[in-house]
């Protein structure tokens, strides 16, 4: 017992004496969650989305279903609209022009031109801007009376009666203008041709689209 107080007296007064202590908790190594393969060499773990039954996935916005607040709406396309119309002239032996709206829609004359090798007729000569169905424009040589309003020119034994309704101004052709009483006629509608009539021909039928 002697002894053993003089050994514990010993490693007080010299520590460097004592043994040393080991700690009994070692530390855990630390493993990499990445898996390994058959061949020893580490793959690279590849994170996925999983898509349950219960979950569905949200359609994402492209850039074509957002519309520019600061573009206008794009306007729809017209549909094309039909003209119709009806060219009746007479040429020396009664001198007269007139040209009757048969269709369904208005027809703007100030896009009307008449054309023929010797002349030219603009719509706008008859200062009035459309006519309508029924109604009908109206030129006559000088020193010739208009034709009469009774049961409609062309039709047969009564080519030399106006039926329709007359607007605008009675134009009356002169000398220069002769010629589009009797000589070949292009129509045209802002500028581009949409029919004619032939030399000497005296009805004339126009149907276009625009």
């Amino acid at each position: 017992m002697l002894g053993g107080t003089i050994l514990y007296t010993q490693l007080i007064a010299n520590p460097r004496n004592a043994p040393a202590v080991v700690n009994p908790i070692q530390e855990t190594p630390t493993h990499s969650a990445t898996p390994a393969n058959l061949d020893g060499q580490q793959t690279q773990p590849i994170a996925t989305l999983a898509n349950t039954d219960n979950q569905r996935p949200q359609p994402t916005a492209t850039l074509d279903q957002v519309q520019d607040p600061t573009q206008p709406p794009e306007a729809p396309t017209a549909e094309p609209v039909t003209y119709k119309f009806q060219i009746h002239r007479r040429g020396e032996d009664k001198g007269y022009f007139v040209i009757t709206n048969t269709g369904s829609m208005e027809i703007p004359v100030a896009l009307l031109t008449l054309q023929s090798d010797k002349a030219r007729l603009d719509g706008a000569a008859w200062d009035v801007d459309h006519i309508s169905p029924g109604e009908c424009l109206l030129a006559h040589k000088k020193g010739k009376g208009k034709p009469k309003k009774d049961k409609g020119i062309g039709e047969e034994g009564n080519t030399d009666n106006l039926g329709c309704d007359s607007v605008g101004i009675d134009l009356q052709i002169d000398r220069d203008l002769e010629s589009i009483l009797k000589d070949s006629l292009t129509i045209y509608y802002e500028n581009e041709p949409v029919g004619g009539c032939g030399k000497d021909q005296q009805l004339c039928g126009i149907s276009f689209k625009k």
